[in-house]
């Protein structure tokens, strides 16, 4: 499974790099910051058009830590956030990265992802939910302990990750930002004029 979860990562930043553009003609984006701390995850998909019965979860299979459903107008509500283990905190995420409290180990970080109403433990998603503008997305992660990171952190590829943010004790919410084709920043800024969007698989 660690494999695949390390695919479906590079995926995943692969599709953040290329989809989501800077615009300087249009600038769009966080004017603060935001408190990181959150307990529930809800909101409304702009673009959803399957109908009801799609699952909504929050972690990568088999290790989920919140499910809910979307409805037909693409309502969803995660309450509460369950609670991450220490078997699933990974001690080498961001590593090399400083921290203000070296102790604090946290999941990586996650998108909510969507996957059909009858499917089976062993699929895969067939897309993913973020709150986003056009230059910014949200993404979720899990703390035993809160800490500030700031430095930079090099993944497979050469991409670079800029971090500059604070979590707190449980889960989180951080601002993910693409500033070239190869390198991307996480912040704690808050995102102006998000909506909820549905991309597919």
């Amino acid at each position: 499974m660690e494999n695949r979860s390390t695919l479906i990562l590079i995926i995943y930043f692969m599709i953040l790099l290329s989809g989501c553009k800077k615009d300087d003609n249009n600038p769009v984006g966080p004017v603060a910051t935001q408190d990181p701390s959150i307990t529930t995850i809800s909101g409304k998909i702009n673009n959803w058009t399957l109908g009801k019965g799609y699952k909504l979860e929050l972690g990568w299979r088999p290790n989920v830590y919140a499910t809910t459903s979307i409805d037909s107008l693409g309502n969803f509500s995660f309450a509460p956030l369950g609670i991450v283990p220490s078997s699933g905190l990974d001690a080498t995420f961001l590593q090399g990265v400083s921290r203000s409290d070296p102790s604090s180990i946290t999941s990586g970080y996650y998108f909510l992802l969507v996957y059909a109403p009858n499917s089976q433990s062993y699929d895969y998603a067939v897309g993913q939910i973020q709150f986003e503008n056009t230059q910014f997305e949200e993404a979720y992660l899990y703390a035993n302990k809160p800490t500030t990171f700031n430095g930079k952190y090099s993944e497979e590829g050469g991409i670079v990750v800029n971090c500059s943010f604070s979590i707190k004790t449980g889960w989180n919410r951080i601002t993910i930002t693409n500033t070239s084709n190869s390198s991307y920043s996480i912040t704690n800024s808050a995102i102006t004029g998000g909506v909820w969007k549905y991309s597919q698989q």
